[in-house]
């Protein structure tokens, strides 16, 4: 799921990242700190699903760092109204959201 993540998100607008981050984190959290107390009521899905735990957090940490460092200084998507305003071209004028073409 997290492969399929990075081949999808292309340019998308910085805030949308930055919440991306934010709930990320906030996913890691759950499966290292929060999911341990529930699993103690729970003893046999504790056996299948512990092993997984840091599995799974790794791969997050994994996802969180590319958000921050890949895909956060990637150039942005911008809307149609904020190409205008600036005066620049964008790949397809016919889109509402598309990529700042390099100059």
């Amino acid at each position: 799921m997290i492969a399929q993540a990075k081949a999808n998100l292309q340019h998308p607008p910085r805030i949308h990242t930055e919440t991306a981050i934010e709930q990320t984190q906030g996913a890691i959290n759950l499966v290292r700190t929060e999911l341990a107390p529930l699993l103690d009521q729970a003893p046999q899905m504790k056996k299948e699903l512990a092993p997984l735990q840091d599995k799974t957090a790794a791969a997050l940490e994994d996802y969180k760092k590319w958000l921050q460092n890949d895909l956060l200084p990637a150039p942005m998507a911008t809307s149609v109204s904020a190409r205008r305003s600036t005066g620049r071209n964008c790949a397809s004028p016919w889109r509402r959201i598309c990529r700042w073409k390099k100059s």
